[in-house]
Formats: structure tokens, sequence, C-alpha cells
């Protein structure tokens, strides 16, 4: 069991942990750079291939260059056979996730040319999306690192019951400059997907737990 799971209590689209991933479109053909990041210092480079013909779908673990950087015992960042190459499809998803150990990443995909990132999981874009889920029961606040307001989210606890529990459905929900529910209702690891609808950095803070 990775007891790292139940050591994160907060969530932060900008920093993403095991229990969370961010989700961007790519319309625009080329090869992009991407550097994925903990606590702003560069952990590790990839590039990312958008093409006619590519796969629908991509998959990109940010905690891989944690383990990459483990094995070579160095820094990180070069073009030799630790820098992976992906690809996907013009109009095509690329998920960003953590799949293992307690940090939490950042990453920001561009081209080298050009000063504007394509994608920059610190600062959400209109279309993009964040998963998270919670585990631990309590009062949450949810808001807008760039916006106003906060939604309340409440994630009682499980009660003992015949039938094993089993999270129910992701709830799905939008996220702009101003939150838009009054509150949101969770089960434990139940999922919330949120559709950003402008400049975001989704934060879900601990204000009371609930036992």
């Amino acid at each position: 069991m990775r007891t790292e799971v139940f050591q994160q209590i907060g969530v932060d689209s900008g920093a993403l942990g095991l229990l969370s991933s961010s989700v961007h479109r790519f319309d625009r053909p080329g090869t992009f750079a991407g550097t994925a990041y903990v606590d702003g210092v560069a952990r590790g480079e990839y590039d990312l291939v958008v093409e006619e013909g590519g796969p629908a779908a991509a998959q990109i673990d940010l905690s891989a260059f944690g383990a990459r950087r483990a094995r070579r015992g160095d820094g990180c960042c070069d073009d030799g056979p630790d820098r992976p190459t992906y690809h996907v499809a013009v109009g095509g998803y690329v998920c960003f996730c953590v799949t293992s150990g307690a940090e939490r990443w950042a990453t920001v995909v561009g081209d080298p040319r050009e000063r504007a990132a394509e994608f920059d999981s610190r600062r959400l874009e209109a279309g993009d999306m964040f998963a998270a889920s919670v585990l631990r029961p309590g009062r949450y606040s949810v808001r807008n690192s760039f916006g106003k307001g906060r939604t309340e989210l409440v994630v009682p606890p499980v009660r003992r019951g015949k039938e094993p529990y089993r999270p129910a459905e992701p709830v799905r929900t939008r996220m702009g400059e101003v939150a838009g529910r009054k509150s949101l209702r969770l089960g434990q690891a139940q999922g919330v997907v949120f559709t950003v609808a402008g400049p975001t950095r989704i934060v879900i803070d601990l204000d009371e737990a609930i036992h």
C-alpha cells in the first residue's frame, strides 16, 4: 500500500501529486519541448510530437523523471536516452499525472522558439481539465488562485455497511474566475473533474476534519 497517498491532504493543480492530474488538448502540430519541475527546480526534460495520425491520447507520468534522475545519480535535462519522446495526434489529449512518490510536480510544454508556453500546468487555460480525489473526510474550500470566491467541498466519512464501499463516478463541474457552485459533495476517494473556463490554478484546502 502506498502510504504517501494518505499524506496528501490538500490538492493543487499547479503542484500535481498522486491524487490529481491535468489534461490539455494540443491542436497545433509540431515538436514541443517539455520540462518537469519539483518546487520550481527542473527535474527532467522530454519532447512531445503533435502530428497527424498520432494516437488520440497520451499520458506523461511526471514522477518518472524523478526515477530517471535517481538512476543516473546526477542532475537532469540532457538529450540522451533519458529524454523520452511522446506522440499525440493533432487535436489529441495529453494527461499529465503522478504515479509514485510524495513530491509535487509541475510541467511546462512549448516551442523553444516562442516565449509563450503551449501548456503550463501552473496556470490552466480555457478548455483544460483538472481531476482530483480527496481521501480524508472533512470540509474543504475550493478556490482559483487566479480568481476570487470559494466553493465548499464536503467529504463525509464512509459508514460501515453490508456491502463493500465503492466510490461513485466522478462529479463534473466548471471552474472560472469565480468559483461557480455553492457547494460540492463527494464520497471518499470519489473523483471530481473540473473543466476550466479561464486562467486557473485550483487549490483545495482542508478547513475542518470530520471524524
